[in-house]
């Protein structure tokens, strides 16, 4: 079965930056293929490493390049945190299983949920375009960069750097060699942070989906109760029977509460990668404002303006759908308020009630022990 175009786009780019590996590919390809993202991963830890080691070097810049260098130590750590949990959490394997309940949702035969699905998608989709071409647009914006700093060795002879980083050699007599180091550690860096986002992205929008296809099950119970009995199973993205009104309701209760454990195993699982994601990352935006306003060179300020809508973009994009997941956590209830509830026996709505005052509290994921992964979060440290 075929995913969503939103969700075949992600498989593509887990696939082209090494997150995620098809079983299609085997063999000596295979083989290649892991020593890829191999290097992918130990590009952004080796340039988190350089820059962390050499922190103590740092009272050596002047007040731009030590700015700077804050933002790229935020970045290049937070990236290879979350790489290095990524891996212990076995995030990449629970692909699998989202990507095979997302196309069943997806393939559904009932016209009515596909059309909801591809509204829910189809933003989301032209979101993550965005915000990769934001990224993208910064990975050019440095080899531009570094092509200009090098017209200028050529033609005058004057080494400038595109940003503070400690390297193990002398940066002005390899001058040529450091350039390069520039572009592959930013680039690496700069495109494993989107993609570990996306990584993250992918359960909250998920269990948006499955809410989303709750919600319309619950509201317009009468039309699929009334559907042919041959479509039992996994058309709509979980199993309920359609022999009698109690099993449905049964199922559905069931569905909700399956979401509930699964939003917060994951919570359990990501909280402090949130937390930490959260506090670098605030971290990383001072650094970079602050270097753009002290920069005296233009490409340095511009260069400092696109990691500062960059890292920005990146907060938002994660905490505005931490925000709709608990937005439609909460409209369960009302799903159920708009359903024909008072048509089941009085057992099926007793059990309906505790499901509306369980949805009334709302599903969130936390920042370990101090806050929501919601958009109230980011209007505090704006």
């Amino acid at each position: 079965m075929e995913n969503s175009e939103l969700f075949t786009h992600l498989k593509k780019i887990f696939l082209y930056f090494g997150v995620w590996k098809s079983k299609e590919i085997n063999g000596i390809k295979g083989k290649l293929y892991d020593i890829y993202a191999l290097y992918l991963k130990l590009a952004v830890i080796l340039a988190a490493a350089s820059f962390i080691c050499n922190v103590f070097n740092a009272n050596k810049l002047s007040r731009s390049g030590f700015a700077n260098y804050g933002g790229w130590v935020s970045t290049t750590s937070v990236t290879a945190i979350k790489i290095l949990i990524c891996q212990t959490h076995n995030i990449p394997d629970r692909f699998e299983n989202i990507f095979q309940k997302e196309a069943e949702m997806y393939n559904t035969n009932d016209e009515q949920l596909r059309r909801l699905h591809k509204s829910i998608t189809g933003p989301i989709l032209k979101a993550f375009l965005s915000f990769f071409f934001f990224v993208q647009a910064t990975n050019v914006l440095i080899l531009c960069l570094c092509a200009y700093f090098y017209y200028i060795y050529w033609i005058e002879k004057l080494t400038l750097h595109p940003f503070e980083m400690f390297l193990p050699f002398d940066r002005d007599k390899t001058y040529e060699f450091s350039l390069v180091i520039y572009v592959l550690s930013e680039t690496a860096t700069g495109s494993m942070a989107y993609v570990m986002d996306m990584t993250l992205l992918v359960f909250v929008i998920y269990y948006i989906l499955k809410l989303k296809t709750l919600q319309q099950i619950l509201k317009h119970y009468t039309y699929y109760l009334s559907k042919d009995k041959n479509m039992e199973g996994s058309n709509f993205g979980f199993k309920f029977r359609y022999a009698d009104t109690r099993e449905f309701w049964r199922s559905c209760i069931f569905e909700h509460q399956n979401i509930i454990a699964e939003v917060g195993i994951l919570d359990k699982d990501m909280s402090k990668l949130f937390f930490i994601d959260f506090f670098l990352r605030t971290l990383q935006m001072a650094g970079f404002c602050l270097g753009c306003i002290t920069a005296e060179e233009f490409m340095h300020k511009l260069f400092g303006l696109g990691c500062v809508l960059c890292s920005s973009s990146q907060l938002i994009i994660l905490y505005w759908y931490g925000q709709v997941l608990a937005s439609e956590s909460l409209a369960v209830s009302d799903a159920i308020y708009e359903s024909k509830w008072y048509e089941a026996d009085v057992e099926i709505q007793r059990i309906l009630l505790m499901m509306m005052r369980r949805s009334q509290k709302w599903l969130s994921l936390k920042l370990g022990k101090f806050d929501e992964v919601t958009l109230r979060t980011v209007l505090k440290v704006s």
